[in-house]
């Protein structure tokens, strides 16, 4: 496959994924912010592992990197963690031809303590 080809694809599921989670297709991307009540990181991820017609990966690279200490959230980064944590629960599972593939969210970190302890302490689906 020529990368003409490849492109317009990749351009493809990006725009699909944005009328999926109703986010704002940006020619390339999904523009989102971590810790905004509008086009938030959690509520487009909330979105998307939520449904159950596509199956759905999320990988956040430096997912750490978003906030700026574990250990002193603004408000607007715990309700982002909170939603990310109810999605984590409420993922749906997607039925295909090749059998039922669950909905997850893939989050890499430099470190698991860049994260807050309350995020992933005791909770299996994290």
């Amino acid at each position: 496959m020529d990368n003409q080809k490849e492109h317009l694809i990749k351009i493809s599921i990006i725009k699909s994924f944005a009328e999926m989670t109703e986010a704002k297709f940006e020619g390339r991307y999904v523009r989102a912010d971590f810790a905004s009540k509008v086009n938030s990181v959690a509520a487009i991820v909330r979105k998307a592992v939520c449904q159950n017609k596509i199956a759905t990966a999320i990988v956040m690279t430096l997912a750490s990197r978003c906030i700026t200490s574990p250990d002193n959230l603004s408000q607007a980064e715990v309700d982002s963690f909170t939603n990310l944590l109810l999605s984590s629960l409420d993922g749906k599972d997607v039925r295909t031809e090749n059998g039922v593939l669950k909905n997850i969210v893939v989050m890499i970190v430099n470190k698991l303590n860049d994260m807050p302890v309350w995020f992933y302490h005791d909770n299996p689906n994290v």
